[in-house]
């Protein structure tokens, strides 16, 4: 029964530790999504800097019509709406991050608890195994102990005639 409990926290320190390492990937990968956002936003950023340069430049260049002005008022427009956008997925991408290193936290405790708790289990199991093994050892010593006894009292019991205890009485003289 010990060692089925004992298995049991075993697998669930094992299955901590691969939620663990999961949680790790998932991270990685999410801190990469936001590495390659970052650089997908100020790319753009750059971008629309010069292209709004481009685009003032070429209207500045001569009298433009009402219509020119419109024109490249809808293309800032659009611009700003796409870097406004770019913004907005690196922020979601900030708090998944955010998130997933709160999960990650959350399963790194959970697992080292669950070490811990292991590791308590076997200590203590160690503890009542050694117990055990005293009192197995005891009883061992107790039943042989027992055993002699009786023997010794069966033997004595057959050999209550005169004869046996002039033997008894002659080993007893020998060993004086």
């Amino acid at each position: 029964m010990i060692a089925d409990i004992t298995r049991i926290k075993q697998h669930r320190t094992d299955r901590q530790a691969r939620q663990v390492k999961t949680l790790e990937n998932e991270l990685n990968h999410i801190r990469e999504r936001k590495r390659q956002s970052a650089e997908t936003l100020n790319a753009f950023i750059q971008w629309q800097r010069d292209e709004h340069d481009r685009l003032f430049h070429k209207l500045s260049e001569a009298p433009a019509s009402l219509l020119q002005v419109d024109s490249y008022n809808r293309e800032v427009s659009r611009l700003a709406v796409r870097r406004n956008e770019l913004v907005f997925e690196f922020k979601q991408i900030e708090e998944e991050e955010f998130e997933a290193r709160k999960r990650l936290q959350d399963a790194y405790d959970q697992w080292q608890i669950a070490e811990k708790n292991q590791k308590r289990f076997e200590s203590v199991a160690k503890e009542v195994h050694q117990k055990l093994a005293r009192d197995l050892i005891r009883l061992e010593d107790l039943q042989a102990e027992e055993l002699s006894a009786e023997s010794f009292q069966n033997h004595h019991r057959h050999n209550d005639s005169p004869l046996s205890a002039i033997r008894f009485n002659t080993l007893i003289g020998e060993h004086q």
